[in-house]
């Protein structure tokens, strides 16, 4: 059973933090796209835009052979959908990566757009690297107009490619290793910036904490923080002190509920609600107590007490809710965090909240994860 740790991540923006860039060359084939629906002329035009965006990319050698892969299935007696196959096409075209795809129309309306669909086989790893969807309007068919978006789609695949740094942070001094090899320490602050990595998932080792990292292509961020990385001088969990915070918020809610309730209850046993009634009750159209609220507007005075005690059920029940919730998750918190601070052993079970910030040039997102 591994070690059990409290995991928490850090936010954190690295700027102007280059990557170093493979000096060796990537030979990538473009394949003739499939159109599905007989958009033989729109799938030729796109291929050929496409490869010429391909030949843009540096780090890429693009074969100059004009194939399709229905041709390249045809050969090779196999299916693209088998990786084998895959790995006998990029054999025999001598390319380590191969573009190939689809094209469908996709109704929109009255009308309908292209929908491209495009993978990135990588043989080395035998496995498609990158998938991605893009609709491109049915009126851009000539090669010119198709340029831009074929160069938006080579980008995000040959980002997919490119390698992705990880930041780790935690007591200083510590010995990290990445995928079972030591990389180095953190320094002073605590913090431990790696070399770049290629795509895919890491195993991130921080003193006695170990934590999966995946990094997507291109990605220039992707860090985490050990609050207690089991060196026995820790400050113990926080958990607790979140489970208070959140029995306290819990607690509140729950006294502003019954306050609701008691102020409701005050209402409908005033004398002022007794005289709207008897006041709204000789009216027609009044069968029951609810109706008579709708009068309330109409008398003289107006009546606010129906319009206070709307306010005041609404709140009650929105405020219970609240109490309940918060309380219950705060009581849970304080029980596991309070376990892992008592047990002596490195195997206990713990609860851990792990946020992993992601920035890439095609996108950015804030992931988290509750692990119990």
């Amino acid at each position: 059973m591994r070690p059990s740790f409290t995991v928490l991540a850090v936010l954190a923006l690295l700027l102007s933090m280059p990557l170093a860039r493979a000096s060796a060359q990537v030979s990538v084939s473009v394949l003739g796209l499939t159109s599905l629906e007989g958009d033989d002329e729109f799938a030729r035009n796109f291929t050929g835009a496409l490869r010429h965006a391909a030949s843009q990319v540096d780090g890429w050698t693009v074969s100059d052979r004009d194939v399709a892969l229905t041709q390249m299935e045809l050969t090779h007696d196999c299916s693209s959908s088998d990786a084998t196959c895959m790995v006998e096409i990029a054999s025999t075209l001598s390319s380590g990566r191969v573009i190939y795809g689809t094209i469908q129309r996709a109704p929109i309306g009255t009308r309908y757009e292209f929908q491209v669909t495009l993978f990135m086989f990588d043989a080395e790893t035998g496995a498609v690297e990158e998938r991605i969807t893009e609709n491109v309007p049915s009126s851009d068919t000539d090669i010119d107009a198709l340029r831009t978006p074929a160069r938006s789609m080579v980008r995000a695949l040959s980002a997919a490619s490119s390698p992705g740094i990880v930041r780790v942070t935690g007591g200083t001094d510590l010995e990290v290793l990445i995928d079972g090899a030591v990389v180095g320490r953190t320094d002073a602050g605590g913090t431990y910036i790696s070399d770049p990595l290629p795509p895919g998932e890491h195993v991130v080792r921080l003193g006695m904490a170990e934590e999966t990292v995946t990094i997507a292509g291109g990605e220039t961020l992707a860090a985490f923080a050990i609050l207690d990385a089991g060196g026995g001088g820790g400050g113990g969990s926080v958990l607790p002190f979140v489970g208070i915070g959140l029995m306290g918020i819990g607690a509140a809610a729950l006294i502003v509920s019954f306050w609701s309730m008691g102020e409701i209850n005050s209402v409908n046993n005033s004398a002022a609600h007794d005289a709207f009634l008897h006041v709204v009750g000789q009216m027609p159209g009044v069968t029951t107590a609810s109706d008579s609220c709708a009068f309330a507007d109409s008398v003289t005075p107006p009546y606010s007490g129906c319009s206070h005690g709307s306010t005041m059920e609404i709140l009650q029940y929105v405020m219970l809710a609240t109490g309940v919730v918060a309380l219950g998750a705060g009581a849970a918190l304080l029980v596991v965090g309070l376990g892992e601070d008592s047990s002596s052993s490195a195997d206990t079970a713990g609860l851990r909240l792990r946020l992993t910030p992601s920035l890439s040039p095609e996108r950015a997102y804030l992931g988290a994860t509750l692990e119990f």
